[in-house]
C-alpha cells in the first residue's frame, strides 16, 4: 500500500510541477546569465545535505554568496545569532544580489533539479545543511531523516518568526502528512 501511495505522491508531484518547469525555463535562463554577469561562476552553488535516511543528496541553488562562504558558516554561526525566520543576522557573505534573489526565492530556482532526479519531492521538510541539522533537537533531527526534502518547506504556509517555531512547523506538517499525506501537501501547497 506504501509503494501506490508513493508512487501516485510522485505522479503528482510531477504533473504539477513539469508545467510550472517548462514556463519557469526563461526564468532560470535570464537569472542564470544575471548570476554569471553579477557573481561570476560557478553559477550554481551544489552542497550535500542530509537526505531521506540519512542518504546525502547534493542540492543545487543559485549562487548568492561570496566564493568559499560555507567554509565561514561555523564562524557565522558562533558569531552571529539567528534572525527572523531562521536565518543568520548579519550575514556578510551574501551579496547584494544575491539578497534579491534570496528574497525572490529565485536563488532556489535550480532545487527543480532535484526534484526531476527525485531527491526531493513538491512539499516537505526543508533539506538543511549540516549545521542547520545539528541545531534541531534530536527528536526532530530522527524524524526529519525518515521523510523525503521538499522544494516548498511548511514554513512558507505557516511563516514562523523563531527557529523554535519553524521546528514547530515542521512537526505539525509531519504530524498531517502521516496521517494524509496526499491531501496534506495538497493543501499546504495551496497555502
Amino acid at each position: 500500500m506504501v509503494v501506490y501511495r508513493e508512487c501516485g505522491k510522485r505522479i503528482l508531484d510531477l504533473v504539477l510541477t513539469v508545467p510550472a518547469f517548462i514556463v519557469l525555463s526563461l526564468v532560470f535562463v535570464v537569472v542564470a546569465m544575471l548570476v554569471r554577469v553579477k557573481l561570476g561562476t560557478p553559477l550554481v552553488f551544489r552542497q550535500a545535505r542530509p537526505g531521506l535516511h540519512r542518504k546525502p543528496c547534493t542540492i543545487y541553488k543559485f549562487r548568492t554568496m561570496s566564493p568559499y562562504s560555507e567554509c565561514l558558516q561555523e564562524y557565522i554561526y558562533n558569531r552571529n545569532s539567528i534572525k527572523e525566520g531562521g536565518k543568520f543576522n548579519g550575514d556578510f557573505r551574501i551579496t547584494a544580489w544575491g539578497r534579491i534573489l534570496r528574497k525572490l526565492r529565485i536563488d532556489e530556482l535550480p532545487m527543480i533539479i532535484n526534484f526531476m532526479k527525485g531527491d526531493v519531492k513538491l512539499v516537505g521538510v526543508r533539506p538543511l545543511s549540516l549545521q542547520y541539522f545539528n541545531m534541531y533537537e534530536e527528536d526532530m533531527r530522527n524524524r526529519r531523516i525518515k521523510y523525503k526534502p521538499g522544494l516548498f518547506p511548511p514554513f512558507f504556509a505557516d511563516l514562523p518568526k523563531t527557529f523554535s517555531e519553524i521546528m514547530d512547523s515542521e512537526r505539525k506538517y509531519l504530524d498531517k502528512y502521516d496521517k494524509r499525506p496526499i491531501k496534506t501537501d495538497l493543501l499546504y501547497l495551496l497555502k
